[in-house]
């Protein structure tokens, strides 16, 4: 064998190697494409699942809250562990007369108090038979300092309440509390926006932060 065929059959070789290597990154590239085509489809399908939770978990957070339409909430009644339901109504009542608001025996459902009873606590949670009671009652919650009355909102409610209201609060857009019908509002720059669930809320900050640097370049 020659110089020169050892020479070929080397760089033949290597040409051989390289067209195996070439084979091998375009099978490894189509591979990696297929595998985030499927990706691709998988996350859109787990887009399309997390929307369908909240979806459920709105309406059930929506029937909960639905159950407690007829309901408030009192804070500020002296604890009393072995009260009766007896003195609890009575409790009660003095409550409405101090809040100056007439509210008969018979629209009284239910009241008792709240939390577990080892632990004393001043709140109380009253069930109406009407909503123009239940809702006379709220209104006249600033006619007295001592009792604090509060709708009877689910735990993720009021803790979406509460964690958006900071959120807003640290932006200096506004707030975020539920009305009388404990639908979720927020007040941003002076106006009131209702909202299902906290991706609504992001959509309309955003749009609320967009209007107000488009008034500023006006402005300027």
């Amino acid at each position: 064998m020659t110089k020169y065929q050892e020479y070929f059959d080397t760089k033949f070789e290597e040409l051989k190697k390289t067209m195996a290597t070439k084979d091998c990154i375009k099978t490894l590239h189509e591979t990696i494409k297929h595998q985030s085509e499927r990706i691709e489809v998988l996350e859109s399908k787990m887009a399309i699942m997390e929307k369908y939770i909240k979806h459920l978990e709105k309406g059930v957070d929506d029937q909960e809250q639905y159950t407690r339409r007829l309901c408030l909430r009192i804070d500020g009644i002296a604890p009393d562990e072995k009260e009766s339901s007896e003195e609890c109504l009575e409790k009660v009542k003095a409550v409405f007369a101090n809040l100056k608001v007439n509210v008969p025996d018979d629209v009284i459902d239910r009241a008792h108090r709240i939390g577990r009873p080892k632990i004393i606590k001043g709140k109380k949670i009253i069930r109406f038979t009407t909503w123009r009671h239940r809702t006379s009652v709220y209104r006249a919650r600033k006619n007295s300092p001592s009792y604090r009355v509060r709708l009877d909102l689910t735990k993720k409610r009021l803790e979406t309440v509460k964690r958006l209201s900071r959120l807003l609060e640290s932006r200096k857009l506004g707030f975020v509390f539920a009305d009388i019908n404990c639908r979720l509002c927020a007040r941003i720059n002076g106006k009131f926006h209702y909202f299902g669930h906290e991706d609504q809320l992001m959509e309309i900050i955003d749009e609320a932060v967009l209007n107000e640097v488009d008034a500023a370049n006006e402005d300027s």
